[in-house]
């Protein structure tokens, strides 16, 4: 009997021991982020029949039990995935909205300098000295223009080595996902135990992927399947498959993000697939944000040039002869898809400036006739009759060369990228500027730059708007949704602390209790200690009776 009662105790302190040895390594591990807390696991075991009756045999440690909740764990990883994608749209959104406001000097300020200059040039037509501070502020102007125009493609190529950086790192986490799932798998079949201190490296990997790229995680046999974009395979049991920055079939000056086959090849994935994670946020500020604000400020350029160079064309210079173009101005492009079957080309001309939206479109031949959409948003356009071999629509012209089309070829128009590249001051003396109303009225005529001047006041963009309140809207804009994506952010981000606050809550580690079960522990050892001391005074107690 005293045998049986120093195995049961003997039981206890061995639990005891286990149980004391997951404590220390909670606390251990309490500074560590991913970590879960573990729980020891006791068991009691079979007890023994007697004559005397059912004796029990003590306990025994059965395992560690990781505390982990696999639905809080899935929401507060979603959560992070639209925190990434929000992180990464406002840092993109602040860029452009420093640009515009911050940066460089206000280019609205910089046309009303211009045109105070050209309004001071109108009280002595005949002062070379006023006309020449004119053309200084012109040249200002350009200058403003080209170098906000530079920054802005200096972003859009930025975007470019994001998405490359964002897709190695993936990459990166997708192979450790698919080792962790082989090594947790050979751990299973070798010992039958949970190797929990990798199961919580593959959860923070997973976690880490989902605020680059936002992914759906499906467990079988104990594996961790990693989908994303519409169900696209990132890791299937132990195997990762490998994503690529590729550069757009619509446009190769802009990366687009590629699936790798069982081929070796990369396939386009659309940008609207991706929903959340850091990625997502970069495609939407490049669509949403930095696009936009290239696109209306090439657009203002090209309004602002056009109509006072037909304003200036009008006038007579100083010799009597009839003015020119005041600026030089770029001109928008077509860009072939990599796909298409034909090598049709087109030169684009603008018919009428008021009417050219700024946004760029996406051109389909079907085998018969031409369908336009509207980009981004895909709203179709109409188009007029391609007689000729030209086709106008929002104010520009399209010249078909190379012809014929193949059904199914696709173009991406873009009416206005390219103005300011191109736009300089073509009057650079004071003897060229026309500012002369009719060719033989004398040196001290002012007429034209009376004319010129009233541009300044005239609705002249999208026959709504002067050209400083079309740039303050531009402004505006960005500034409105960099900040609402700010709140979001903000607002997000809290969510996300909830989520990780309640996943804490189940798997993270609180030192109190860690310390009331360690006193919990220490008193059982002591117990069962005291048995065992008890069994040998008992024991020795025999012996000297005989």
């Amino acid at each position: 009997m005293l045998n049986n009662v120093m195995n049961n105790a003997l039981s206890g302190v061995n639990a005891a021991q286990g149980g004391l040895s997951v404590i220390s390594n909670n606390l251990a591990n309490a500074g560590v982020g991913y970590y879960h807390r573990q729980s020891a696991v006791f068991g009691e075991n079979p007890g023994t029949m007697t004559p005397n009756g059912y004796f029990g045999n003590g306990t025994y440690f059965s395992h560690v039990r990781r505390e982990f909740d696999e639905f809080v764990n899935a929401q507060y990883s979603q959560s992070r995935a639209r925190s990434g994608d929000y992180e990464a749209y406002v840092k993109n959104c602040n860029k452009v909205d420093d640009l515009l406001t911050n940066d460089i000097e206000d280019i609205s300020s910089n046309i009303g300098s211009f045109f105070t200059a050209l309004d001071s040039a109108s009280s002595d037509a005949s002062d070379k000295t006023l006309i020449d501070v004119f053309l200084g502020k012109a040249n200002a102007l350009v200058g403003q223009f080209k170098e906000a125009d530079r920054r802005l493609q200096e972003m859009e190529r930025d975007i470019n080595h994001q998405i490359e950086n964002k897709v190695k790192d993936i990459n990166i986490y997708a192979e450790k996902i698919a080792g962790l799932n082989q090594q947790i798998a050979r751990v299973r079949s070798v010992s039958g135990s949970e190797p929990n201190d990798l199961l919580d490296v593959r959860d923070r990997l997973v976690n880490e992927v989902n605020s680059l790229i936002g992914v759906k995680v499906i467990e079988q046999n104990g594996n961790y399947n990693v989908t994303f974009a519409n169900g696209l395979p990132l890791v299937t049991g132990e195997k990762a498959n490998r994503l690529e920055a590729v550069p757009s079939s619509k446009d190769d000056s802009r990366f687009s993000i590629g699936f790798v086959g069982a081929n070796g090849q990369a396939r386009e994935i659309p940008d609207e697939s991706f929903r959340g994670g850091e990625l997502s946020g970069i495609l939407r500020s490049r669509q949403e944000v930095i696009d936009p604000a290239y696109q209306k400020l090439n657009k203002l350029a090209l309004v602002f040039t056009t109509k006072f160079n037909e304003a200036h064309s009008k006038g007579f210079k100083a010799n009597g002869e009839q003015g020119g173009d005041f600026f030089d101005i770029g001109k928008g492009s077509v860009v072939s898809n990599t796909y298409n079957q034909s090598k049709v080309d087109f030169d684009l001309k603008y018919s009428d400036v008021s009417k050219v939206t700024g946004n760029n479109y996406e051109m389909r031949f079907d085998g018969t006739e031409w369908n336009v959409t509207r980009l981004p948003e895909g709203s179709k356009v109409t188009v007029d009759s391609a007689t000729n071999g030209v086709l106008k629509f929002d104010g520009i012209e399209l010249n078909i060369s190379n012809g014929p089309a193949m059904k199914g070829d696709s173009f991406v128009v873009k009416p206005v990228n390219g103005v300011i590249n191109g736009m300089q001051t073509k009057v650079t003396d004071a003897s060229d500027f026309a500012a002369a109303g009719s060719k033989d009225s004398g040196p001290g005529d002012n007429e034209n730059i009376k004319e010129l001047v009233k541009l300044q006041d005239q609705k002249l963009v999208d026959n709504s708007s002067t050209f400083s309140d079309f740039y303050a809207t531009l402004v505006n804009d960005v500034g409105s949704r960099t900040k609402q994506a700010q709140i979001d952010s903000e607002t997000q981000n809290k969510m996300t602390e909830s989520f990780y606050q309640q996943e804490q809550a189940i798997s993270g580690v609180n030192m109190n209790e860690e310390s009331i079960q360690m006193q919990k522990i220490q008193q059982f050892f002591n117990a069962n200690a005291q048995v065992l001391k008890t069994v040998d005074d008992l024991f020795n107690a025999l012996m000297r009776a005989f």
